[in-house]
Parts: structure tokens; sequence; C-alpha cells
């Protein structure tokens, strides 16, 4: 372990980090032209088909709807940016073409029927320069429309996120040591990260998708991954993919709270070492570190090619709504600019976040209620642990599991305009400190036995 750790203050894992990266865009520039290479005309056909059957509708939301989803909005939108055909085949693959009727940005699904059935009138229309950029949901939707119909299409979705989430569980049982903490993390998931709603979306699908296939890796590889030569560039793949297949709907944010201490007991549960620890911290941090040069390097690449190969304005459109998100945007004006941003204090932004709980909760305002209770006593209980084994290992765990949390709050606080404005979805990402609190819990439980089983198996003096 000590000779891995050392690789760290080497530069191969690091540029590692960034070849394998750039060959990951690569992949999905590739995988965009073959998406954007689906006839439209055809994708328009599958559309139509939808509305005449009752896979499309004109709301652009359906709350408990387990066929079609919550988020159709966002499914509207992808479908329209597979409709459009104003422009060649490397820009629809790096820049897509969205519309919204008016600065309102709302009705989509009805702008979507518009569009198939009479043609629209892009003239009419406002465009929306801030999507000029890939989207990995694109092609995913784009293959399984040549061949299916939509949906068939959402069934084949749902049934991934699900073989996604069985191989997580997998994982779980063949780390016995990490049961306690991965059980609860499927049980959170199964139960309350709203799955038979969102499954079915086409913007949610694949991402969830890709994140619980990169959590259930680290359980299945972990003594490798152990090696920072392959746990960094692992890392930055699995970034690398997340922003690919991110719709703002919340997968960073959710991956890293799990993936910190998932790779730190990975390591104190995989040496018998002294400073096992402390490794442990350095392998966790330096993954992260990876995670975010991934993530960030894809950003980049995204904005330079939809800029360089759709449109030039692209760049500066989407410096200007990430500004908005963030909540440091001025004011701006022209069918380009953001809607305008709510005013809110921090306070209303996690008040509004918490009574968004119904989402993981069915709708029950009694049953989110209960959630956040039970979630917090888990953490109150974890810490009470904590304080009895009164060691330097247990405040290390405990700490390492406090990342998850911590993860999620740098995204609210960072993101507070968008996370204030899609509270209903972006709720969700609070499955990470509900499944870590009762996760720090059971471990601190089974440490204090541990020690104790120890205790009583020490020789008597006397």
């Amino acid at each position: 372990m000590n000779d891995a750790l050392a690789g760290l203050g080497r530069l191969r894992p690091w540029l590692l980090v960034v070849l394998v990266t750039l060959i990951a865009n690569t992949a999905f520039l590739a995988f965009n032209l073959v998406g954007a290479s689906v006839a439209p005309a055809h994708m328009a056909d599958r559309v139509k088909e939808a509305f005449a059957s009752g896979d499309l509708t004109d709301s652009d939301y359906h709350w408990w709807d387990t066929r079609l989803g919550f988020h159709h909005y966002a499914d509207c939108s992808i479908l329209q940016m597979l409709v459009n055909d104003e422009q060649g085949l490397l820009a629809q693959a790096t820049g897509p073409l969205l519309y919204y009727a008016d600065e309102g940005r709302e009705g989509m699904c009805p702008l979507l029927r518009d569009i198939v059935e009479t043609g629209g009138d892009p003239a009419s229309y406002v465009p929306d320069i801030y999507v000029r950029h890939w989207h990995g949901y694109n092609p995913v939707t784009a293959v399984l429309l040549h061949g299916l119909e939509l949906g068939q299409v959402r069934t084949t979705l749902a049934i991934g996120v699900y073989l996604s989430l069985g191989l997580l569980a997998v994982g779980a049982i063949l780390r016995r040591r990490l049961v306690a903490v991965t059980g609860c993390m499927l049980a959170v998931m199964l139960v309350f990260w709203a799955l038979p709603f969102f499954a079915p979306s086409l913007s949610h699908a694949p991402g969830e998708a890709w994140l619980l296939l990169g959590l259930a890796s680290v359980l299945l590889f972990g003594e490798r991954l152990r090696r920072p030569a392959l746990l960094l560039p692992f890392c930055a793949v699995f970034a690398a993919g997340l922003v690919y297949f991110e719709y703002f709907i919340g997968l960073l944010p959710t991956a890293a709270g799990f993936l910190f201490p998932l790779v730190y007991l990975t390591v104190v549960t995989g040496a018998a070492q002294s400073d096992r620890h402390r490794n442990a911290w350095l392998l966790a941090i330096a993954s992260w570190i990876a995670f975010v040069i991934g993530g960030a390097m894809t950003v980049v690449i995204n904005q330079l090619l939809g800029a360089l190969f759709a449109d030039p304005q692209a760049l500066g459109v989407f410096s200007t709504f990430l500004l908005h998100y963030l909540g440091s945007g001025s004011e701006t004006a022209g069918a380009a600019a953001p809607v305008p941003a709510p005013t809110f204090t921090f306070v209303e932004l996690f008040v509004t976040l918490l009574m968004r709980g119904v989402t993981l909760t069915y709708g029950s305002r009694l049953g989110a209620a209960a959630l956040w209770l039970i979630g917090g006593i888990g953490w109150l209980i974890a810490f009470w642990l904590t304080w009895r084994r009164r060691t330097a290992e247990a405040w290390s765990d405990f700490l390492a599991f406090t990342s998850g949390p911590l993860a999620v709050l740098a995204w609210v606080v960072l993101f507070s305009t968008h996370t204030y404005i899609h509270a209903d979805f972006i709720v969700r990402i609070m499955i990470v400190p509900l499944a870590l609190g009762w996760g720090a819990a059971l471990w601190q439980y089974q440490a204090t036995r541990a020690a104790s089983s120890a205790a009583s198996a020490l020789p008597q003096q006397g």
C-alpha cells in the first residue's frame, strides 16, 4: 500500500487522468456522430406515433406516473433536438438546435407536437443557444428509437437502470465488510430515489445507470483500484461520463458524495497497516481531485466543440447561464438570456428543498417529514457511537462519511438558483446524506462490537 500511495506523488497517474479523459471525450464525440446520423424524419415519425399512442402528451410534467415518467419537459426537449434538421451532421452532434415557443420557456411538449405535425416555424420561435453542446442522452435516445417505439425505449431505459442497481447489489454482497454501508445505499436508492418516476426518463436514465455502474465498479474492483495508476484514471472517466449524461439533474454531487467514503472504506478494510487511515484519506482526496479534473475537462471540451462547430455564441451564453445558476450573474435581456432568477434567502432555499422531499416519498408530506427525521437520527446515532469509541480511527471514519453530505451541501450552495428553481428533482441528491447517516451508524456499531470482541479475547491477568 505504501508503494501504491507513493504513486500519488508521481506524474504518471495524473498524465493518465488527462489521457483517458481525452480518449473518453473522443468516444463521446464518435457516439454523438452516430446518434446524429439517425434521420430526423424517422425521429419525427416516432414522435408522432408517441403522441398518437399516449406515450407523449401536451403536459410538461407527470407527477407519479410510472409509465411516462415525471420529467416530460426534458424528454420533449431531447426529442425536439433529434427532430430539428436545419444543420449538418457535425453541428447536430456537437450543438443541436432547440427552440422555445416564447421567452417564458414553457410548453415544451405542445411545441414538439407543433413541430412534428405542422413542420413548425423556426422564425417564430425563441432559439436556445444555451444547449448548443453535445448531450449524451441524445444519441442513446436516437439509437434506441431507430428500432423501438418511445414506450419501448422507456421500458428499456428503466430496465437498464434497475440492472445497474442490481450490479451494485452484487458488488455489495461480494464486499462483505462494507455490506452495512452499501446495504443502506441500496435500500435508500431502491425505496426513496423515486426510480419508478425517473428511471423511464430519457434525460435521467442514462446518467443514473452510468452512476450506478461506476459505484458498482468501486465495489467489484476495489482491490485493484487501490492503485493510483488505476483509481485516478477511473475516477476521471467516471466524472467525464457523468458530465456527458448530466442534464443538471444532480448526477455529479450524488456520485461524488458516495465515491469518497467508498474509496476510503475500501482502503481501510483492505490492509491491516497502522497508517491505513491516513492512506485512505490520501487516496480518497486524490479520487475527488481526479474526478474534478475529468469532469472539468469534459465541460471545457464540450463547450469548445459546440462553439467551434455549432454556434460561436454558445460559449458566452453557457457562461451567462452558469453564472445565473450560481446566483451570481447580472440581469441580462434578450432571447438568449435566462429567465430572471427568483430572489430567496439560504433559509428559504433549504426549506424549499426539504419541502420537496415529497418527491422521495411518493407525494406524502408526512412521509417526507418522517424521512428527514429518521435520516437525522441516523447521523446522531453515528456521532454518539463515534464519541463512545473515543479513538482517532473512529473520528477518521466519521469524518470520511461526512464527505458525502458536504458534497451535496457544496452543490446546493454553489448552484443555489438552479437548486431553488428545480428543487422538485434536485432533492433526489439528498439520498446521499440519508444513506450515509445510517451507514455511518452501522459502521461505528460494527467497529464497537469488533473492539469489544477483541478485548474479551485477550488473556486475563491474575
